[in-house]
């Protein structure tokens, strides 16, 4: 059985690793408050995440060993190469790129994977269940009842999130977007309001409601962000982070980017004025 398992895809992790260290990015920890350079196989992981344990917190294989985990993996391995063709158009464009449907669909599926899969939502999992009209029985273990909701959770999330507007959100040169264990900051339900997702150092997607029915949402703005907004948006996944520390909801406390400098500016207030 896989110990480490990631609940933040690597292929997602490599996009924000620091320029001259390969598989590396710098890390705030909320833990011991201090940044350091961390192997991204450490970070946004925990072990035996995705494996069911009984009551008496044993381990038990109804579906054979490494199932979800595995099932994850074939996943990462389709979408690395769409993201690396996306990414790469949205390099060659300037204010905007056109999307088919299915591309468009393959982004609000993933975006929905990345929150139902995260260990915020495994900690609130009894609630979680309850929005999806399910009920709750007392002898399920949490990550029983979390491993049985989850495709349930994809699917409501993805349709939920079709009703959104995708725009791309592209950081200005010599700054760049942090991620974190929580790799999707949400508004207030429904999701498709507001969502926001890193995707590399250099680009993040936002799905908003439509302002209008008329709206052709195949067709997708690139907002290039001033530096003010560029810290606005990396501060939603301080406060983020913050939030669900609070409440013991994390299972990691890493805030990640390819920058030290960077990663500075969002933990340490003011200190972006002097970047």
């Amino acid at each position: 059985m896989k110990k480490n398992q990631h609940y933040v895809p690597k292929m997602i992790l490599k996009r924000f690793e620091i320029p001259t260290q390969r598989e590396k990015s710098w890390e705030y920890n909320l833990h011991t408050k201090k940044i350091t350079v961390k192997c991204i196989d450490e970070v946004c992981s925990s072990k035996y995440f995705y494996e069911i344990r009984n009551e008496a917190g044993e381990y038990y294989y109804p579906d054979g060993k490494n199932k979800l985990e595995d099932g994850f993996c074939k996943i990462e391995t389709i979408y690395s190469p769409f993201w690396d063709e996306l990414i790469a158009r949205l390099d060659g464009c300037t204010d905007s790129i056109k999307l088919s449907m299915e591309e468009i669909e393959s982004i609000c599926l993933w975006v929905s994977i990345l929150i139902m899969r995260n260990p915020v939502i495994k900690n609130v999992i009894p609630e979680v269940a309850k929005e999806f009209g399910e009920t709750v029985q007392d002898k399920m273990s949490k990550s029983y009842l979390f491993v049985d909701l989850l495709p349930k959770g994809i699917e409501f999330m993805t349709r939920d999130l079709l009703k959104g507007h995708i725009s791309f959100l592209r950081a200005p040169k010599e700054s760049g977007f942090v991620i974190a264990d929580i790799p999707v900051i949400l508004g207030e339900p429904p999701v498709h309001e507001f969502s926001y997702t890193p995707i590399s150092k250099n680009y993040a997607i936002q799905i908003t409601a439509p302002k209008s029915v008329a709206v052709d949402v195949r067709h997708c703005v690139i907002r290039d962000l001033s530096r003010v907004e560029m810290v606005d948006y990396n501060n939603k996944v301080y406060s983020a982070m913050l939030n669900a520390y609070d409440f013991g909801y994390l299972q990691g406390a890493s805030i990640l980017s390819h920058s030290r400098d960077l990663l500075e500016s969002v933990v340490l207030p003011g200190f972006f004025n002097n970047i």
